[in-house]
């Protein structure tokens, strides 16, 4: 299975993108100056990041009721969870701790992601750190006079492998240096959207894994911004 073939290695890049990725590598040298200059500065932004970042985390589901003067004693003094939605929260800043604390000896491989998961979910359910294990069934829909397409999740017998193939060839890629690695990180993305490979938390696992293949591409902006 190709995920970055010919037409994705082929891809024409439109001016406007090709101006946005030279701005960008532009600020992110000036941060790398910033971060030699002001480390002390940089280091307590971080430390409050973390705790914009997970207020905007817990903002995106309406389950996660939680006071903000709870979440700030949970990040900022690492106090124990005590319900079910704490922990849930909890595991999230772990998740989160683990990539910004170990971005650059986490590898790209079905492991690093299956550990994330379960870093994600070790409290909530068994299935921690596990592929998804039923087939996503799509309803058909018979009444409607209009063809349309419909893209249908791989099956769980090809995601193992599908997760293994899109890490191999992003890190080869990467290691030939000819592709500039915010496209690859972008169709990455994408494609580990497509394969949907748990049975839930795969939008959390996205938005941690932009952090991770970010940081490793030495934008670490990410490290201050929510």
């Amino acid at each position: 299975m190709s995920f970055f073939g010919e037409k994705f290695t082929n891809l024409l890049v439109n001016l406007d993108v090709a101006s946005l990725i030279g701005k960008i590598k532009q600020y992110q040298g000036r941060l790398e100056v910033y971060e030699k200059e002001f480390p002390c500065t940089l280091e307590k932004l971080q430390k409050s990041t973390q705790l914009q970042h997970t207020k905007d985390f817990v903002a995106m589901y309406k389950n996660l009721k939680i006071t903000n003067k709870r979440l700030k004693e949970l990040i900022t003094y690492d106090l124990s969870p005590k319900t079910m939605i704490e922990d849930e929260i909890s595991c999230y800043v772990d998740a989160l701790s683990l990539i910004h604390n170990n971005y650059e000896r986490l590898t790209i491989d079905p492991s690093t992601i299956l550990e994330i998961h379960f870093q994600l979910f070790k409290y909530a359910t068994s299935d921690s750190g596990t592929w998804r294990k039923q087939d996503i069934l799509l309803e058909e829909h018979e009444q409607l006079n209009f063809s349309f397409y419909c893209y249908r999740p791989l099956t769980i017998k090809e995601i193992p492998e599908a997760i293994k193939d899109l890490c191999e060839e992003y890190n080869y890629l990467l290691d030939q240096k000819e592709i500039d690695p915010l496209l690859l990180i972008c169709n990455f993305v994408l494609n580990f959207i497509c394969i949907f490979p748990f049975e839930s938390g795969n939008g959390r696992m996205v938005r941690l894994l932009i952090s991770l293949l970010l940081l490793q591409s030495k934008h670490s902006l990410v490290k201050y911004i929510s």
